[in-house]
């Protein structure tokens, strides 16, 4: 199929997926899995004028330790989202059946992740294991989500509202690939929504292993806080790219789910050299720096140590400490009026 500028191939989702009106698009070119598989991306046609745009989250890895095939801490190809819309993932948003869902009658466009850079990366990697063997990842996260993007922005060319989101490493190539939307999209009303990424990160993470990635290649330049030849990427943290972007964008809302006690976030920050009893204090000093300096953030905060609320059935009845549901939250952010955060 080449009716599209990027040529892709449209490929049938097997089995319950496909009865669920999934489709599977490879772009080809220079997309690719961190070791080699190929990349591809997911549709399901629903009102062309209500775009989501979902990052899938998978881990990540920067040294020979978390990469290795031995050893790995991501996701490495798009097979595991291949089952989405089958019975057993259809959980969270995913569960069109649901008349909860908000994102009901939506498109959903879902980026697999499978590049170990959270969506991030354009860089082709050797890493040195310990004992002198060595293997290449294919760092190529912006590469498949340009892509995604591209297609996006010709095939729904006249969408007017654009929800943006994804769980764990997903949740920061929301925010990442939210200003790329909103300047293809300038009059369509854009909600980011980062699903359990709080970008609690080490010092020597940011100066030592974002660099392998090449996260500045892709970075929105066109905005003055956030251009690489004028701004220093690697001493920067999460909390400044929500709020530079947010500065720029002030009509675009930026907002983030965390539960508390987070294992997933927390084994993580420990991968980088963190110490796990920092974790949580670290993510609740984030947020607060957000929720008191970027008038178009909303932070939700549950008492809970789930991971990646929206993909999980808990979504519909988790609530916050004022008896908030996280469900009920997230419509308003996507059908309403902006919520008042959740502390």
């Amino acid at each position: 199929m080449r009716t599209l500028a990027l040529g892709l191939n449209l490929l049938l989702l097997a089995g319950s997926a496909r009865a669920a009106g999934w489709t599977e698009l490879a772009p080809g070119g220079d997309t690719l899995c961190a070791r080699g598989a190929p990349f591809s991306f997911f549709v399901q046609d629903g009102d062309p004028a209500k775009v989501i745009v979902d990052f899938i989250g998978g881990g990540a890895c920067w040294d020979a330790t978390t990469c290795a095939p031995e050893t790995a801490t991501f996701t490495d190809t798009v097979d595991s989202v291949r089952g989405i819309g089958s019975t057993g993932m259809a959980q969270g948003v995913y569960d069109a059946g649901n008349a909860a869902n908000p994102y009901g009658g939506w498109t959903h466009v879902v980026v697999p992740y499978c590049t170990g850079d959270v969506h991030w990366g354009h860089a082709d990697q050797t890493y040195t294991r310990a004992d002198g063997t060595s293997f290449v990842i294919h760092h190529r996260g912006a590469t498949n989500a340009k892509a995604v993007l591209a297609y996006v922005k010709e095939k729904y060319a006249a969408a007017a509202k654009l929800f943006v989101t994804g769980c764990s490493a997903g949740a920061y190539g929301a925010v990442y690939w939210t200003p790329h939307l909103k300047r293809d999209f300038p009059a369509a009303a854009v909600r980011e929504f980062g699903d359990s990424g709080a970008g609690v990160q080490t010092p020597s993470f940011m100066e030592a292993g974002l660099p392998l990635w090449n996260v500045t290649e892709n970075a929105p330049a066109w905005i003055p806080a956030l251009d690489p030849a004028s701004n220093d990427w690697q001493h920067m943290q999460l909390t400044d790219m929500y709020e530079r972007a947010a500065a720029f964008y002030p009509d675009v809302v930026f907002s983030q789910y965390n539960s508390d006690h987070d294992f997933i976030q927390t084994l993580f920050y420990q991968f980088m050299g963190g110490e796990a009893a920092d974790w949580s204090p670290l993510m609740r000093a984030n947020v607060a720096r957000l929720e008191a300096g970027t008038p178009n953030f909303r932070g939700f905060n549950a008492e809970t140590e789930l991971h990646c609320a929206t993909v999980d059935n808990q979504f519909y009845g988790l609530k916050g400490h004022d008896g908030t549901r996280v469900r009920d939250w997230v419509d308003q952010l996507a059908n309403g009026a902006v919520p008042d955060s959740v502390k």
